[in-house]
């Protein structure tokens, strides 16, 4: 069909990067003025792109790397960043200024992710928030879970 021929005409760009064996791991970051507040999380296993299986990362490397990039550019609110770690190098390939899909790992372990947001939806900027408490690094989580495959309509 037409739809088909036009799209066949263009040929795509493609970005090709090196492949970086190494550690993958995701840092959840609350950022209030000049207070931070992390939960980073090594991603044992994951399927398409959410950790299946996660472990803390206690890593200080980790932590002082995103400290010194928090610290060059300005954040506010909840992010996640996307780390691997190889050897003695870190490649940060995602800053997302959202929540990550495995938050409730980082919330499970004290990151203030639910008091942060009652705080902005009732106080906004204006009232004091401290972030702090204590990470806890005694915690792993699975996730299971079950899909039943049925055909729904005959093609």
């Amino acid at each position: 069909n037409e739809w088909h021929y036009k799209c066949s005409e263009r040929k795509p760009d493609f970005l090709i990067q090196k492949l970086v064996d190494g550690v993958p791991i995701t840092v959840d970051v609350i950022t209030h003025g000049s207070q931070v507040q992390f939960a980073a999380r090594y991603r044992k296993l994951v399927v398409g792109s959410q950790s299946i299986v996660m472990a803390p990362c206690n890593d200080d490397s980790v932590l002082t790397v995103l400290a010194d990039i928090i610290g060059t550019i300005d954040l506010l609110g909840i992010w996640n960043f996307q780390v691997i770690k190889s050897g003695d190098h870190f490649y940060l390939h995602d800053i997302n200024p959202r929540p990550s899909s495995g938050l409730f790992f980082s919330i499970a372990r004290g990151l203030k992710a639910f008091e942060y947001i009652a705080h902005l939806s009732v106080d906004g900027l204006k009232e004091p928030f401290t972030l702090d408490g204590v990470i806890r690094d005694d915690l792993e989580m699975c996730i299971y879970q079950e899909y039943e495959l049925r055909r729904v309509a005959e093609l």
